[in-house]
């Protein structure tokens, strides 16, 4: 799958989840470039690539607004979009259980 093909299909799931009322600081077609971006770099934040649950965590994460306090917290609907994204990726099958 090439990058446009990535960004289109993470933009479909994207467009579902908020037609569903999604709760996430980005609209459906802003998406995909820093879903991508944070999904390729969370090993940097000390997330370990083959752990698909922090991973979409991490994701969902980078799909919340911080609080005044500084912190993210996370919507069981950003992080079940957060997981329909993490679907998408070409390295999804690497983090998955044995």
């Amino acid at each position: 799958m090439d990058q446009n093909e990535l960004i289109a299909q993470i933009t479909k799931v994207a467009s579902k989840h908020q037609a569903a009322g999604t709760i996430c600081y980005l609209n459906y077609d802003e998406v995909a470039a820093p879903a991508i971006r944070r999904w390729a770099s969370s090993n940097r934040r000390g997330v370990p690539q083959n752990n698909l649950e922090l991973r979409i965590r991490d994701l969902a994460k980078a799909l919340t607004l911080p609080e005044k306090s500084g912190r993210r917290t996370v919507h069981k609907s950003t992080l079940e979009l957060a997981a329909a994204i993490a679907a998408c990726m070409p390295d999804y099958s690497v983090a998955l259980p044995p």
